[in-house]
């Protein structure tokens, strides 16, 4: 029982450690998916600020979609492709004109194309890194999960050599039972077989002279014969003397059980008859005050209608009898 005790307390340990150690995997889940979707924010984030930075250099340097294509005057450092360059004072002939134009589209496309080489080495990076911590997580799950199985192979393991164990102590167990049993057994017939109260003692034989007849043996006297039958006798008249007493006792026993039952039913009976006699007396009672109630009403009414007005006094108003 302290074994099985034991077995159960630690199944109870182990499912609570391994509960623990879930929960433990859960919350790095968790958190690595956290850092995942923080840092696939922060590359959008990124592309977003990049498109943003690349509509307000537009803007600055080549015009905004609001403006027009051609180059305006109060900002003579924007202009498109087919765009006029108005320069203050002296004005330069067309072929120097086509030269700034040109280093200027060189300029800003080179700027554009760093820009977009910075932009495309920042989303290599974040992808890289969103790889990387990717990799960290899917090495770390499957650490916990070899982890995870290790344990439970071990615990497995321990859990078939204690029963293993437990089945070899209750087979021995009950080996030494059934030895017991046996030898209790063996014991017993041993008892039966040897013991003086349960056989007769061979080495004695049956017609020894310690064995005799009380009543009748050889050269027994007649004064010996009368004795017995005197005891036997004695024996007889005690034996009646007692049935005659026992029969007295009963005799006895039966009269005063017939005297106190006589004295309980005439007890309850003079109780029956009081009883009777007070439920009589209680209903007189009652039929004495109801019939003064009665009377008592009566003569109250009699009194309360005595000065009563009837018809026939009011019927002799308005006749002339002169």
């Amino acid at each position: 029982m302290d074994a099985l005790n034991q077995q159960v307390e630690e199944k109870k340990q182990r499912l609570a450690a391994e509960k623990a150690r879930d929960l433990d995997t859960s919350n790095l889940l968790l958190y690595y998916d956290a850092q995942v979707c923080h840092k696939q924010s922060a590359v959008e984030d990124s592309r977003r600020q990049a498109a943003r930075d690349l509509v307000s250099w537009r803007k600055t340097n080549q015009g905004g979609a609001d403006e027009s294509t051609s180059a305006s005057e109060d900002k003579p450092e924007t202009f498109g492709l087919s765009s006029l360059q108005h320069f203050e004072g002296e004005h330069n002939d067309f072929k120097n004109d086509a030269k700034i134009k040109i280093a200027q589209n060189n300029e800003a496309w080179s700027a554009q194309i760093e820009q977009k080489r910075l932009m495309q080495e920042k989303e290599t990076a974040d992808k890289n890194l969103t790889a990387k911590v990717l990799a960290n997580q899917e090495a770390i799950q499957s650490n916990i999960q070899f982890a995870n199985n290790e344990s439970r192979k071990q615990s497995n393991i321990s859990v078939s050599q204690e029963n293993k164990r437990l089945a070899e102590e209750k087979k021995l167990r009950e080996a030494n039972s059934i030895s017991t049993i046996q030898q209790q057994n063996e014991q017993e017939q041993a008892y039966v077989t040897n013991s003086v109260f349960m056989k007769e003692n061979s080495t004695e034989s049956a017609l020894g002279a310690h064995r005799f007849r009380a009543d009748h043996y050889k050269s027994m006297k007649a004064s010996d014969l009368q004795d017995i039958r005197n005891i036997q006798e004695q024996q007889r008249q005690a034996a009646k003397e007692k049935r005659a007493q026992e029969e007295y006792n009963d005799l006895v026993f039966a009269r005063e059980s017939y005297l106190i039952n006589r004295t309980v039913l005439e007890q309850q009976r003079q109780v029956d008859n009081f009883r009777a006699e007070q439920a009589i007396a209680a209903a007189s009672q009652l039929q004495k005050a109801h019939a003064d109630k009665i009377a008592k009403e009566k003569a109250v009414a009699e009194t309360e209608n005595k000065d009563q007005m009837t018809d026939k006094f009011f019927s002799q108003f308005g006749n002339s009898y002169r």
